[in-house]
């Protein structure tokens, strides 16, 4: 018998792989984007309930955590990145003012702490963005905040004295949150990213079912008007999008004029109805006192109507400018519930145009994304940005890093940058397959 070896295959280059290792590798890599997207979803769904005690602040701590694993795997992956950056031009250039208006805030440190954590949230977009697809970011959204929900719900089961809202809510649904409004807001974005996910699997359209049926019982249970208009209307605009889904600009141009008509037409009905209306769901003529709110609010601005107070210099309780607003004695609120006012106190006029530019930027990508597509996921940027915009009237969600709704907003603008790559021909960084992902391919 002859002693020769047989020879052995020699790997291609240092450290090679087989085909099988790259793919677990990859796969194990996506597992962890979905995790760390997933979990950030969930978290910054909202301030949790005071009576949780230290929970809460293990809730920001996580939060952190995640977004620093984030900014890691987004280092890893900088030559993905520095591109769909690249073309997020208007937003980079607000952060940067963010970070200026510390020459004039009566309160530099905070305010560089919150340049820098906004900052922090802003990149973690980026890096959901870059390493999932649409439909992937729309799952972990479903998946983070049903989470919440169904923790929220168990609360409310078995502590009910916390978990339930006291009077004048009496028995409104809170769970592990702060309120009732913000349990509504998770439970309106569950429901809207459950409603546009198709799964392929079974066991996925079984779970989208269970998903949709504990969202909409907790927006039920909560009694929020709010959260159920803002929906109905999310839902309505979901619907009018695929009439543009696919479309050519020109095709585009006889439903954007419906569209404008419609809402110049329930505009005016708003208007002239207002008591009616408010009357109708519930509320009074001052929106629980916001509506004071906002006209001293107004009155401060206009002592510094350009730059404003810096970013974040303005709520700081009796030792802050916004002691004038806590003298009328309607109660002590740490914002102006309204996003576009905070941003005027924040960043004045300046501020506001250059956000409005963002979000002008971002509205031209989300319907250029939705015409290059005929998915219904193609319309979650579109729906985001909507949402954002009827939050922010009655809330304050603009520039904050552990709101969902500013993480959705980076997440899907910077989506909208990595789509127009995919088109150029570049291919998703990953693919994976998971029960709630989409029939269709990436």
């Amino acid at each position: 018998m002859s002693n020769r070896r047989l020879p052995v295959p020699r790997a291609q280059g240092h450290g090679a792989v087989c085909p099988t290792q790259s793919e677990g590798m990859r796969s194990g890599r996506h597992t962890v984007d979905l995790v760390v997207v997933a979990g950030a979803m969930g978290l910054s769904a909202g301030q949790l309930n005071g009576v949780l005690g230290p929970v809460a602040s293990i809730n920001q701590v996580a939060l952190a955590g995640l977004y620093f694993v984030g900014l890691l795997l987004l280092a890893l992956n900088w030559h993905h990145a520095v591109p769909v950056a690249a073309r997020g031009a208007p937003l980079w250039l607000l952060l940067g003012y963010l970070f200026l208006s510390i020459a004039w805030s009566g309160f530099p440190t905070h305010t560089f702490l919150r340049s820098l954590a906004l900052l922090c949230a802003t990149l973690f977009g980026l890096y959901a963005a870059i390493r999932l697809n649409d439909r992937d970011v729309i799952a972990c959204t479903a998946v983070g905040l049903c989470a919440m929900l169904v923790v929220s719900l168990l609360f409310a089961v078995f502590f009910p004295s916390h978990g339930l809202m006291q009077a004048p809510h009496e028995g409104a649904l809170r769970g592990i949150f702060s309120q009732k409004n913000t349990l509504a807001r998770a439970a309106v974005w569950s429901t809207i990213a459950l409603v546009i996910l198709r799964p392929a699997t079974r066991a996925g359209r079984g779970l989208r079912v269970l998903g949709l049926a504990i969202s909409i019982l907790s927006l039920l249970w909560a009694s929020s008007r709010t959260g159920l208009v803002v929906l109905v209307l999310l839902l309505l605009i979901l619907a009018f999008s695929r009439s543009l889904a696919g479309r050519t600009r020109l095709a585009a141009v006889p439903a954007a004029l419906v569209a404008v008509v419609i809402a110049a037409v329930l505009g005016y009905a708003v208007v002239t109805n207002r008591s009616a209306l408010l009357e109708l769901i519930g509320r009074d003529v001052t929106l629980t006192g916001r509506t004071l709110i906002w006209v001293r609010v107004a009155e401060l601005i206009r002592l510094r109507p350009l730059l404003g107070y810096g970013y974040g210099g303005f709520w700081h309780g009796w030792d802050g400018p916004s002691w004038s607003v806590w003298a009328l004695g309607i109660w002590n609120p740490n914002d102006s519930h309204n996003g576009f006012l905070d941003l005027v106190l924040d960043l004045g006029l300046v501020g506001l145009v250059v956000f409005g530019c963002v979000l002008a930027h971002a509205a031209l990508k989300a319907i250029g994304r939705l015409r290059q597509s005929s998915e219904l996921s193609a319309a979650w940027p579109l729906i985001v940005l909507t949402g954002f915009v009827l939050y922010n009237i009655t809330e304050s969600a603009i520039l904050r890093p552990t709101n969902i709704m500013w993480l959705l907003f980076c997440t899907a603008l910077f989506g909208c940058y990595r789509s127009r790559r995919c088109a150029a021909g570049t291919e998703p960084l990953t693919h994976s397959r998971h029960p709630l992902r989409s029939t269709n391919a990436s």
